[in-house]
C-alpha cells in the first residue's frame, strides 16, 4: 500500500533546514517519526503504525559548503547524483552519517552551481522506536519552507 505525505522541514535559524522527529510540527516534544499512524494497514494493535518506508526524490543546486547530516534508526540510504553516499542498512539503534559535498565533489564530477539529484530511502522495521533527524544547508527544489 502507498500514500503520499508532506514532510515538515524547518529552518533552524543557523542556515540549515531540518526534519527532527523529536518535535512535532508545532515544536512540541514528539515520541518519534510516525507519518502514517492510523492509516493504510492501521496500527495493528500498537500505539503507532510501524513497518513503513519513505522515499524522497528531488534536486538541489550545489552551493559551496553543502552538507547533509542524518541520524536515525533502522535503514537509510542516501544518494547524490545516483551515487550511494550514506548506507545505514540493517536493524540498529540510532546511527548517524554526514556528507560534505565539497570533500567529494571531484569524485561525483560536480561543481558549485550544478543541479544535483537527491534520493533518500528510509525503512522502519521495529516496534520500539522510529527516529529521523535530517539537517542540510541547501534548498531542495520541490520543498518549500514548511513542506
Amino acid at each position: 500500500m502507498t500514500t503520499t505525505k508532506k514532510l515538515k522541514i524547518r529552518p533552524d535559524g543557523a542556515g540549515n533546514w531540518v526534519i527532527d522527529s523529536s518535535v512535532d510540527e508545532y515544536g512540541n516534544k514528539s515520541d518519534g517519526f510516525f507519518p502514517i499512524d492510523n492509516e493504510l494497514f492501521g496500527n495493528e494493535t500498537y500505539h503507532h503504525n510501524y513497518h513503513f518506508s519513505v522515499e524522497i526524490h528531488t534536486k538541489f543546486k550545489y552551493v559551496q559548503g553543502a552538507r547533509f547530516d542524518f541520524a536515525g534508526d533502522d535503514d537509510v540510504w542516501v544518494l547524490f547524483n545516483n551515487k550511494l553516499l550514506i548506507d545505514l542498512g540493517g536493524v540498529h539503534q540510532s546511527e548517524s552519517a554526514s556528507v560534505s559535498l565539497d570533500e567529494i565533489a571531484s569524485d561525483l564530477g560536480i561543481r558549485v552551481g550544478d543541479i544535483i539529484d537527491f534520493d533518500m530511502f528510509y525503512m522502519e522495521r521495529c516496534y520500539s522506536e522510529s527516529n529521523m533527524n535530517i539537517k542540510m544547508n541547501f534548498d531542495l527544489f520541490n520543498f518549500n519552507a514548511s513542506d
